[in-house]
């Protein structure tokens, strides 16, 4: 039997995310948007979660649209 894991964002969690029209290295935006699609990709989890992130990840004002 395999485990299947949900998202937990601890209550201190801000939700913040930098900018992207700031002056923090570019490097430093992406990051972010590698560590959300990565999570998915490597976390067992169910596919309702995975669309719930996929919503979360387009709805995050990261300005890379």
């Amino acid at each position: 039997m395999e485990k299947e894991f949900d998202v937990y964002r601890k209550c201190t969690y801000s939700d913040v995310i930098v900018p992207f029209n700031s002056f923090y290295p570019l490097e430093h935006k992406l990051a972010t948007l590698r560590f959300l699609t990565n999570r998915l990709k490597t976390y067992l989890l169910r596919n309702k979660v995975i669309k719930q992130e996929i919503l979360y990840i387009q709805n995050k004002p990261i300005g890379l649209r």
